[in-house]
């Protein structure tokens, strides 16, 4: 993931979660030091490919420290059901210029 891009973050899920229940996603990404925590809740849900997706705003990576930054996936059924997966890390590359393009 790059600082000043706006990328598609795409989370790969286990084919055992039924994504055709779900009812509300939160998708919370977060600075390694936890000072900086962005929640995204407009994603897509495939649940024919098990995958969750939003696309990260060009502002929004500019909030975080170039580095290691922390994913997680909280999930409501219809049956009022949450799960959470394990927390993924990921590193978030800098950028030369803090500018919005």
């Amino acid at each position: 993931m790059d600082k000043g891009t706006n990328p598609l973050i795409i989370l790969h899920l286990s084919t055992e979660i039924e994504l055709q229940y779900v009812d509300t996603c939160r998708v919370v990404i977060s600075s390694e030091s936890g000072t900086v925590k962005m929640t995204y809740t407009d994603v897509t849900i495939d649940a024919e490919e098990h995958t969750i997706s939003f696309q990260m705003p060009q502002e929004d990576t500019f909030k975080f420290y170039a580095g290691k930054v922390k994913i997680q996936l909280r999930l409501k059924f219809q049956n009022g059901t949450i799960r959470a997966s394990k927390i993924l890390t990921t590193t978030l590359n800098d950028c030369l210029e803090d500018v919005i393009i």
